[in-house]
């Protein structure tokens, strides 16, 4: 693990993060009501345990890059079996 951290920040020092800056704004959704389209946006509610959707795009140079996470909070044994068994 110290192995990968060490090769990442190795090339840190090339990167002109002056030349970084966000495609659009951080999208954070749960609560079982999710848009996936590209235009989608962070709503007032309240976060919910469960599912929480989060998405952000960065822009490096001319190049953007859009980053995506899926977090589980506490979901329950019938809904962890559930995942597993899609995946097989």
């Amino acid at each position: 693990m110290l192995q990968k951290i060490t090769l990442c920040l190795r090339y840190l020092y090339q990167v002109d993060l002056s030349r970084a800056d966000f495609c659009y704004s951080p999208i954070i959704q749960s609560g079982g009501v999710y848009d996936f389209k590209s235009s989608a946006e962070s709503d007032n509610r309240v976060l919910h345990d469960g599912t929480i959707l989060c998405s952000f795009g960065v822009r490096y140079k001319s190049y953007c890059s859009n980053i995506g996470r899926t977090i589980l909070f506490n979901p329950t044994k019938v809904f962890f079996m559930n995942i597993l068994k899609k995946k097989s």
